[in-house]
């Protein structure tokens, strides 16, 4: 008698692997926001302790975009965090200075304009303007709708609503002005022209506000000067939707010529930086640099704290800090401060060196080095 040994095969062949097989829980995932407090920015960088200061607050949405801004209650400026979620609406939180401690506001107590969304925000930018007395809102929603919004402070009335829809979910809106402003040293003297600007004096003109407006599938927009043509008069970004979504962007004056550059950050690992060409009014690709992971976050900041600002880039692999080339500044501020000493007296000084007679670009755009 002739017997068979049978064998099992399993199609395909399984691996052997290491790895552990989870199962779901069937307790809910439950999101938290996490505030560090209690931090002192001078002192020794110590994870534990900042981890210690730790307060996290359960949420039962899932969050989306955390944006910080100012509140003002009378004369008082108080910093608040706006969370959008799932839930289709926007929260904020307020410090609790009695008890140390965050705690959740109504929306319509200080950004009326938030209140009936009724849609999923991914993006928002809050901007004061008018020495306070007006703010200037936009957000952009999954559905891609965006709406801005003009608001009274001191009334919580709703001066100015307008809204557009495009065809894919907006991933970044910011409001912003062409011309890059500086703050005055503290060791330049203060000018009469200064006192009117600084208490809010009227002026003769409207402010120029733009809407940058990017979104995941479309061409990038800014919308210019929103607070006269609304959506009326708008200027591509061309080559922006060439690289996958644009996933964040930036404003900022980083070849330092006085005028903001838009910078945006795609999935495509790619960074793109436009500039408008002054005499046909058109934007431009000005550079463009190549990472090696998709882009999360763009900021323009003074990490090293040697008084000029970083490029900061965030991808899903880490973070990317470009610096200027220093002997580059350098040989700028030497020419600007000769042109100051030849030419004026200290009262101007500071006024004529933000004119654009005395500002040249600081070298190529090849200066920001990783």
């Amino acid at each position: 008698m002739s017997t068979t040994k049978r064998t099992n095969h399993s199609f395909p062949p399984q691996r052997k692997s290491n790895s552990r097989t989870y199962q779901p829980s069937d307790s809910p995932v439950v999101q938290y926001l996490n505030i560090y407090t209690d931090w002192e920015p001078k002192a020794e960088l110590n994870l534990e302790s900042i981890a210690q200061s730790c307060l996290s607050l359960k949420l039962n949405f899932i969050p989306y975009q955390l944006y910080h801004t100012d509140v003002w209650k009378g004369e008082n400026r108080e910093i608040v965090l706006l969370l959008s979620g799932s839930d289709e609406q926007i929260h904020l939180y307020q410090e609790d200075k009695a008890h140390h401690t965050y705690c959740e506001h109504p929306m319509e107590e200080c950004f009326p304009e938030f209140v009936d969304l009724k849609r999923i925000v991914l993006s928002m930018d809050v901007l004061y303007f008018g020495n306070s007395q007006k703010r200037l809102t936009a957000v952009g929603c999954e559905d891609g709708y965006i709406q801005v919004t003009v608001t009274q402070v001191n009334t919580n009335e709703l001066l100015q609503t307008w809204n557009i829809k495009h065809d894919s979910p907006i991933s970044s809106v910011k409001i912003f002005q062409l011309h890059a402003t500086v703050q005055r040293p503290t060791f330049l003297q203060q000018t009469e022209d200064d006192d009117n600007e600084e208490s809010g004096a009227e002026i003769d003109f409207e402010p120029e506000f733009h809407l940058l407006v990017a979104s995941t599938l479309e061409v990038a927009v800014v919308y210019w000067n929103v607070l006269v043509e609304r959506f009326g008069a708008q200027k591509l970004l061309p080559g922006s939707d060439g690289f996958d979504c644009v996933q964040c962007a930036c404003i900022a004056d980083i070849d330092m010529d006085q005028n903001n550059e838009i910078i945006l950050g795609t999935y495509g690992q790619e960074m793109l930086v436009y500039k408008l060409k002054m005499d046909e009014e058109e934007l431009f690709l000005f550079w463009k640099r190549s990472f090696a992971y998709p882009l999360l976050s763009i900021d323009y900041l003074d990490v090293t704290g040697d008084g000029l600002k970083e490029l900061i880039v965030l991808s899903t692999k880490g973070l990317h800090i470009l610096q200027h080339d220093l002997e580059e500044v350098a040989n700028t501020v030497t020419e600007r401060l000769s042109s100051l000493v030849r030419n004026l007296n200290k009262n101007d000084a500071f006024k004529e060196l933000q004119s654009e007679q005395l500002l040249r670009p600081i070298g190529n755009s090849e200066s920001l080095d990783s």
